[in-house]
């Protein structure tokens, strides 16, 4: 898993702001998600299967607005993703 490289005085910023229970919300989800897969890296796909599962009252139903969420926090170094960004983790 590698981490977008910024530069030191580089701070980073989301271009939207999300309610707390949101970001929470969807982080755990990736942690529910990479518990079932015995702590690998997980799709995108599986996160959205474990958020609309657990949390269901997330208005978060659509793939464009959890992107939009998914974006948020790997750029604010929330969350890892592979080179490509195709699986996402919340530990190194």
């Amino acid at each position: 898993m590698c981490n977008c490289s910024r530069k030191q005085d580089q701070v980073a910023r989301a271009h939207i702001s999300l309610p707390w229970y949101i970001v929470n919300n969807f982080l755990n989800s990736i942690q529910l998600a990479q518990d079932k897969k015995g702590g690998k890296p997980v799709f995108f796909a599986e996160i959205m299967v474990v958020l609309n599962d657990k949390y269901p009252s997330i208005p978060i139903k659509d793939t464009n607005k959890a992107l939009a969420v998914a974006m948020s926090l790997i750029r604010e170094d929330w969350v890892y993703v592979d080179e490509m960004g195709y699986y996402m983790s919340i530990t190194r």
